[in-house]
């Protein structure tokens, strides 16, 4: 396989402390258009494999035509690295992957609400990523991974963390140092 990573833009609907791209919120969007060449270029380069990231790719209204886009240009693999909680909404999983998301990697930094969403400084998200994890599952996602940033807060917990994502049913999970 060879990977495509699509950048979307920098919005976001966590506003985590630790995040690279924390002071690029407020900045415009790539437009629609912009990803779909991107996309159309990577198909031309033999790229079969596309992950979308951001910011918070699932936030964007045209998400589920980005990956149905990226479907029709012949991406074997479409994936989105996420924060999950937009997939917590009724249908949404699904209706995502029915326009051909095959992968998703959540991001998920610490095993329990209170660690995870200080963390990511949005109170409710944790729930919302296991309701995510839940519905991406149900929906039938090929392949369900996740993440998880090691900051001074969760170092302590990253066992915690590795047995809820056992107890999810996430077999594959990265976990990674902040980018300065």
């Amino acid at each position: 396989m060879k990977k495509f990573v699509a950048f979307t833009g920098y919005a976001c609907n966590n506003r985590c402390g630790f995040c690279v791209h924390l002071n690029r919120r407020s900045l415009p969007p790539r437009s629609l258009r912009e990803v779909v060449q991107a996309l159309k270029a990577a198909r031309r380069d033999g790229f079969d494999y596309v992950e979308f990231v951001g910011g918070e790719a699932s936030i964007r209204r045209d998400f589920l035509h980005l990956v149905a886009a990226a479907r029709r240009l012949g991406f074997e693999r479409v994936a989105a690295a996420t924060n999950g909680r937009m997939f917590a909404r009724p249908g949404f999983a699904r209706e995502a992957v029915a326009a051909g998301l095959t992968d998703v990697m959540v991001s998920l930094h610490g095993g329990t609400a209170a660690l995870h969403d200080g963390l990511v400084e949005t109170p409710g998200a944790f729930d919302a990523l296991l309701e995510g994890v839940a519905a991406l599952t149900e929906a039938g996602v090929g392949r369900l991974s996740a993440n998880t940033a090691v900051v001074r807060p969760n170092v302590g917990a990253l066992g915690a963390v590795a047995s809820l994502l056992l107890r999810l049913g996430l077999r594959q999970a990265e976990f990674i140092f902040v980018d300065p």
